[in-house]
């Protein structure tokens, strides 16, 4: 299979951290109510204009892998405060990707193989609709929770992104949800550095690892397939998309760190420094995005001026129990969630 050569053009911007506050933002706390009795746990798969959808489960007690065996989706107005649909997954798998579709909802469900040399998972790409009417669009296996295909939004359509193993051999790719089939966008041997797809709604990125072991490649596409293709300079700490490009946290081996960025329409790359690692890089269809260091401070990339800018977290919010969590809702709107045990919400209008 042709490879998609890899862009040369690369410009060197520095960005130095922590100079400066963005007090210009504000937020305001929304109440957001879900049936968390016991040791019940939400995880937050997807969130548009109207609707949030949670993945409500009880914990398993595992500090790592699946930590909830999922009971419920539901889906939540957050402009109404309201339950709009609570599909009853009952599942022993913990439902971590799952997006709107038709008159339903498509999640990946999964299950163990018990009688399985190694720990295998069985995937399943689902439809269940207003019914609880469960359809297999698809179906594959993996060898780690952490491997289990992941959905987003382009244009109204649902994609996933998948890597397959037979006898030691990799590959990957994105398919998409046509009616109740799936058609291939893209497909390529190879691995992925994780199996994790970021969207914002008309482009995805993903990064993968070529066949040296080492290097990794970030790749940004659409529903015709992947347009850009950019070799990094280290490992990945997070990556996210903004309206205009898409972003990728850089650790490098001479110990520095980077922002590598890619702009959506011309596909030029830029090598931002920085003086940090950054995470949890959010996507959305904003000119801005959100990450954190690895003291959670909250900083807001501005892509137009190339600024990163510290955000100040929000009064009552507990340093003892601080994480975040980014889910951009509107175009200038994004709702930021704290919290691993107690979860508090808060509106951010850009």
């Amino acid at each position: 299979m042709k490879r998609i050569s890899v862009l040369i053009l690369i410009l060197v911007v520095c960005i130095g951290i922590g100079g400066c506050k963005d007090s210009a933002l504000t937020y305001e706390r929304i109440s957001i109510e879900l049936p968390l009795e016991g040791e019940k746990s939400a995880y937050c798969c997807y969130s548009d204009d109207t609707n949030m959808i949670f993945s409500v489960g009880k914990r398993t007690g595992a500090q790592v892998g699946p930590l909830v065996d999922t009971e419920n989706l539901i889906v939540f107005n957050h402009r109404t405060s309201e339950f709009a649909h609570t599909y009853p997954v009952a599942s022993d798998a913990h439902v971590v990707s799952a997006v709107p579709y038709e008159e339903g909802i498509l999640y990946i469900d999964y299950s163990v193989i018990e009688d399985a040399a190694d720990y295998t998972l069985e995937w399943a790409l689902e439809y269940m609709d207003l019914e609880s009417n469960i359809m297999i669009l698809d179906s594959g296996f993996v060898y780690d929770f952490y491997d289990l295909p992941k959905l987003c939004t382009i244009e109204g359509v649902p994609v996933y992104l998948y890597e397959t193993q037979k006898n030691g051999e990799y590959a990957y790719g994105i398919n998409r949800v046509d009616g109740k089939e799936t058609k291939q966008i893209f497909c390529e041997a190879g691995g992925l550095a994780a199996v994790e797809l970021q969207g914002n709604g008309s482009s995805y990125c993903f990064v993968s690892s070529e066949d040296d072991g080492g290097s990794l490649t970030f790749k940004i596409g659409d529903l015709t397939g992947v347009k850009s293709s950019v070799l990094l300079d280290g490992k990945i700490t997070s990556f996210g998309l903004s309206s205009s490009h898409a972003i990728c946290g850089i650790s490098k081996e001479d110990g520095t760190y980077a922002l590598q960025t890619v702009h959506l329409q011309n596909g030029t790359s830029e090598n931002i420094s920085v003086d940090r690692p950054l995470y949890r890089m959010s996507a959305g269809k904003s000119e801005s995005a959100f990450c954190v260091d690895n003291m959670w401070t909250i900083f807001k990339l501005d892509l137009d001026k190339m600024e990163l800018v510290e955000i100040e977290q929000p009064m009552g919010v507990s340093d003892e129990d601080f994480n975040v969590l980014f889910h951009q809702v509107s175009e200038n709107e994004y709702i930021f969630e704290f919290g691993s045990k107690a979860r508090a919400y808060f509106q951010l209008m850009l």
